[in-house]
């Protein structure tokens, strides 16, 4: 069965505010599928939710939902989500240009292939957001990526999957790993490195609860390890656990798709080459 989806990830963050909203495209076959999702915290309140939406037109840079839209260009991108009673007005202004693909694709097997493409690691974000009557505006950083798949769902090789993207005032950090039974891909990217070989552990207390995730690579001009300090769990749940609204698949389609992974993300602070960071960063365990 012929599977491919195209999933815009765009984030925010402030002093008191962190989210991240997707906007995407899923095809099962016959069936053509659009979906939009706000996640946004602050110190009194998380709003999640997860919509289904009608397709009404796709191109390279643009994808209109009849819930969503995004716009995009080479130097900025505005993503808006109406929900009803939650809407997202936000515009992206790129600091940094996109960052090139080390790996093309990303990964491939006999099942398809899974591309990833940062579109900008950093930006300046301005956010109008409304929850029921309440209103509010915000200012901070972002970061915006594409994720392109043609590996069926209920097929993922991947063991795990790491990520986090941080911000300094004046600088980003983008890392991955991503584990398969035969083979690990890592990057660690930032203004003055770009590698290929890198690690990453998630350290944990004795409940199990997530505290920091080091990130370190291998080379002559090696760099302190980059450590960021979990301070909330923003996120823990299925992969695909997004409320009701995956119902509208076939059941048997949700049957295979149910055991993709369990997810966790979180707001982390660093202090890295005498430099303050903010960021997220993200564990996921895939269950095959």
């Amino acid at each position: 069965m012929k599977v491919k989806l195209e999933k815009w990830y765009l984030d925010f963050t402030s002093e008191d505010v962190t989210g991240f909203y997707y906007i995407m495209r899923l095809t099962i076959g016959r069936f053509k599928f659009g979906f939009s999702g706000i996640n946004h915290f602050d110190s009194t309140q998380s709003v999640q939710n997860f919509k289904f939406s009608r397709i009404k037109r796709l191109s390279l840079h643009d994808l209109h939902l009849s819930k969503a839209k995004l716009s995009s260009s080479i130097r900025a991108a505005c993503l808006h989500i109406n929900h009803g009673k939650t809407e997202l007005q936000g515009d992206w202004r790129f600091l940094s240009p996109p960052l090139k693909r080390l790996r093309k694709p990303l990964f491939q097997n006999e099942q398809g292939w899974a591309d990833w493409k940062v579109w900008t690691p950093l930006a300046e974000v301005k956010l109008h957001f409304r929850n029921g009557k309440k209103t509010t505006e915000l200012i901070g950083t972002g970061y915006i990526d594409f994720v392109r798949m043609t590996i069926p769902f209920w097929k993922l090789p991947f063991q795990s999957l790491y990520w986090g993207r941080m911000h300094s005032p004046a600088s980003w950090s983008v890392f991955l790993s991503l584990q398969t039974e035969g083979e690990k891909i890592s990057l660690y990217l930032d203004p003055q490195i770009g590698a290929q070989e890198a690690s990453v552990s998630l350290k944990r207390n004795d409940m199990g609860e997530a505290q920091s995730m080091v990130w370190a690579i291998d080379s002559p001009d090696k760099p302190p390890d980059f450590e960021g300090h979990v301070t909330r769990v923003l996120e823990s749940q299925g992969v695909l656990e997004k409320g009701r609204t995956l119902r509208i698949l076939p059941k048997g389609i949700r049957r295979m798709m149910s055991s993709s992974g369990q997810d966790e993300k979180y707001p982390m602070i660093s202090r890295f080459r005498d430099l303050t960071y903010h960021g997220i960063m993200e564990e996921v365990k895939y269950h095959g």
